[in-house]
């Protein structure tokens, strides 16, 4: 069996300088700093990924989903990986003091959203395995939501 895996170097590499980028961050900005609550939001959207890739990944070899399954999820896992580095890219570009990039008030919704739908697509056992981890997503996500006024 031939497992797809799309790099993840560039996206592990992202999320190192999320977290230096959060690492930098000091007492009472750490809590209030918009940029620092995306970049949580963001690296959290990434572990979940990985999360259920794994899980996905599990579940194939032991024969629990079909062939067509795995391909449609890793498919969609392909995309909200890609989503996940572009919303890291715009996270380390922003600059202290700047409004909230446009493009990452729309990023964070839409990976949101295309984690539920990958995680639906698994058996009921491994959903509530990975619920935890989505729920974490929803939050992070939620709060900066909140702080952008979105």
């Amino acid at each position: 069996m031939i497992r797809y895996r799309p790099s993840l170097v560039p996206v592990g590499a992202l999320i190192v300088a999320l977290a230096m980028l959060m690492s930098a961050c000091g007492g009472k900005l750490i809590q209030t700093d918009p940029r620092h609550k995306a970049a949580v939001a963001v690296q959290a959207v990434a572990e979940s990924l990985f999360a259920v890739q794994d899980a996905e990944g599990a579940l194939y070899a032991s024969g629990t989903i079909t062939q067509d399954q795995h391909r449609a999820i890793n498919r969609q896992l392909v995309k909200a990986l890609t989503l996940t580095q572009s919303a890291a890219k715009v996270v380390i570009v922003w600059h202290p003091g700047l409004p909230v990039p446009a493009e990452l008030a729309q990023l964070l919704p839409a990976l949101q959203a295309l984690t539920g739908d990958i995680v639906t697509q698994l058996p009921q056992a491994q959903q509530a395995q990975l619920w935890p981890t989505i729920v974490a997503v929803y939050q992070a996500v939620a709060v900066c939501l909140i702080l952008f006024g979105g």
